[in-house]
């Protein structure tokens, strides 16, 4: 990354807003507060980008880079299902239900036409958003994702599921989880994160982030 590409990008968050800086909204939800955010460039004429996280993820894990790149050109929304971070009610146990909450989302936000992008457990939802009900869905990015119940889709062993939907996780099953998941290649790509220099902001901000005792079903860390 050079000084002219991260000065560029400083530029057009300072206009479009930025990840770092992003209030969480709420909105009403089937008796449940969802909470997003919203910002960008709405002057493009594109349709917002709605970003569906994976398991375990909340809003604070999409990358700023990433996101401020795409704003700076289009409108994003980047949502907490259900149960999920901040939101309220109960993580549900199905891709349907959790399609059908981002549906709902979309409807209370008033849009009616959106892209999506479905990383891992979210590209599950996005695909079956998109069986449900096509319209309002002009383009779809799957990303790191497959067909929900592919053949030969593989799973986690019973010990890696168990740790990794633990209530609260320690570093040892932290450990286990990426131990056991992580792909060949995976210390390459862990270099290049590490020296992509993504802002100390965001790793503050999820690190500071703390359960919502207001509300019993709410998990920290979400889908």
């Amino acid at each position: 990354m050079s000084a002219s590409d991260v000065e560029q990008n400083t530029r057009a968050s300072a206009s479009t807003g930025s990840q770092l800086t992003a209030e969480n909204r709420e909105m009403e939800v089937d008796g449940d507060t969802l909470v997003y955010r919203r910002f960008g460039n709405d002057q493009t004429g594109a349709p917002p980008l709605v970003f569906l996280q994976h398991f375990r993820g909340n809003l604070d894990f999409w990358d700023p880079w990433l996101i401020d790149s795409v704003a700076a050109s289009r409108e994003v929304v980047l949502l907490a299902n259900r149960g999920v971070g901040a939101s309220t009610g109960i993580v549900p146990d199905n891709v349907t239900e959790m399609a059908r909450d981002v549906l709902l989302a979309v409807d209370a936000l008033g849009l009616e036409e959106i892209d999506l992008l479905g990383f891992s457990l979210g590209g599950f939802v996005a695909q079956e958003l998109a069986l449900r009900r096509p319209r309002p869905a002009r383009r779809i990015v799957l990303a790191g994702t497959a067909p929900e119940g592919g053949p030969d889709l593989h799973r986690w062993s019973d010990d890696v599921y168990a740790n990794a939907c633990a209530d609260e996780m320690t570093p040892n099953t932290a450990d286990q989880v990426v131990l056991r998941v992580r792909p060949r290649g995976f210390e390459t790509l862990n270099l290049r994160i590490q020296a992509s220099n993504a802002p100390e902001a965001a790793v503050r901000r999820r690190r500071q982030s703390t359960p919502d005792d207001k509300h019993p079903g709410v998990r920290n860390s979400g889908i």
